[in-house]
């Protein structure tokens, strides 16, 4: 009876608490890796969103042109009913016109979120009438080409 017992032991496996440890640490590594790259793929995305909003109301201003002989000089005379201001899809920008006249304008997409990274890069893209793009702490080579 005692041969059965033993015998059954030495067949059980199980995890043993080092096994456990090391499979912790590993997950713990491969998530210490990931996290900032995954990070910087959605400040980027949404970077592109506040980017892609300063592009279109550039091109609705173009269209307020032709229409109107002068720039809008306010969102709410270039949205119409849509207010005088506009946030993007996820809420990081706010898009607003700055320094327009009937014959300039800038449109400027300032950054709302709470990503510390992107107060210190930037915090504000902006394009004017003769399409020269900007950006503000960091230059446009920084926020407009990545």
């Amino acid at each position: 009876m005692m041969h059965g017992l033993v015998a059954m032991r030495a067949e059980q496996r199980g995890v043993t608490l080092i096994e456990l440890m090391i499979v912790v640490v590993v997950i713990a590594l491969l998530a210490a890796i990931g996290y900032p790259s995954y990070a910087a793929y959605t400040l980027r995305a949404k970077r592109t969103e506040g980017r892609s909003a300063v592009i279109r109301y550039a091109g609705e201003q173009e269209k307020f042109l032709l229409t109107n002989n002068t720039y809008a000089t306010s969102m709410a005379q270039l949205r119409g009913a849509g207010g005088a201001s506009f946030t993007t899809e996820s809420g990081q920008y706010e898009i607003s016109i700055r320094n327009a006249t009937a014959s300039t304008y800038e449109i400027v997409a300032t950054y709302r979120g709470t990503a510390a990274t992107e107060t210190t890069t930037c915090q504000e893209m902006s394009i004017n009438q003769d399409a020269e793009f900007a950006s503000t702490p960091k230059g446009p080579e920084t926020c407009w080409d990545r």
